[in-house]
């Protein structure tokens, strides 16, 4: 069991398992639906076929690069958010963070972290669905066959409702990354 927890600790430290969750699969969530039923999309399973793991990396490493996109496209639409409302003020905000560090423990900062690896994920999630849905609206207007079984409107529902949990799931984690934060100084500061 020790094995596992350094395991998983080492990937939270090593932000492996941001990457994953946070930008390669939302990468991979839009290059999806943007190739979806395309010779394109045909060309890159035979590719995947053929060459095997380093069609894979070099895929997940553009869906990873897309991912950024995502992330800055859910940032300028306000669907990803980083921290609550009463930390806009960058300088309280990093004023805290400093202090957090500071006074946290080892295990207290893993806390936070897991809330922003939270955060960030369901945020470029809800993003990366938004976008799906967006094209796949635009192929249907425009006619282009997706190649989809069964209905279209009811697929589209349902990733909307989808993006809609992650997007608050965003605003949650973020929310309670702060509260933590909070909890810990004013525990440190001698306040209750």
């Amino acid at each position: 069991m020790p094995e596992v927890n350094s395991l998983v600790e080492a990937l939270y430290n090593n932000f492996l398992l941001r990457d994953l969750s946070a930008k390669i699969v939302p990468g991979a969530v839009v290059l999806t639906a943007a190739l979806y039923g395309s010779s394109a999309a045909k060309l890159l399973d035979t590719l995947v076929v053929q060459v095997g793991w380093p069609s894979v990396l070099i895929l997940a490493g553009l869906a990873w690069v897309v991912g950024f996109a995502v992330q800055d496209l859910g940032e300028t639409l306000r669907i990803i958010r980083h921290h609550p409302p009463s930390y806009d003020a960058s300088e309280y905000r990093y004023s805290r963070r400093i202090r957090f560090k500071q006074v946290a423990t080892p295990s207290e900062s893993q806390q936070v972290e897991r809330y922003a690896i939270i955060k960030e994920a369901s945020g470029n999630g809800a993003t990366a669905i938004f976008l799906s849905v967006g094209v796949f609206a635009i192929r249907s207007f425009l006619s282009i066959d997706l190649t989809v079984d069964g209905p279209l409107a009811l697929q589209g529902f349902l990733l909307l409702v989808l993006a809609s949990a992650l997007m608050h799931a965003n605003r949650s984690h973020a929310h309670k990354q702060y509260l933590f934060i909070d909890a810990v100084i004013n525990r440190d500061e001698g306040f209750s």
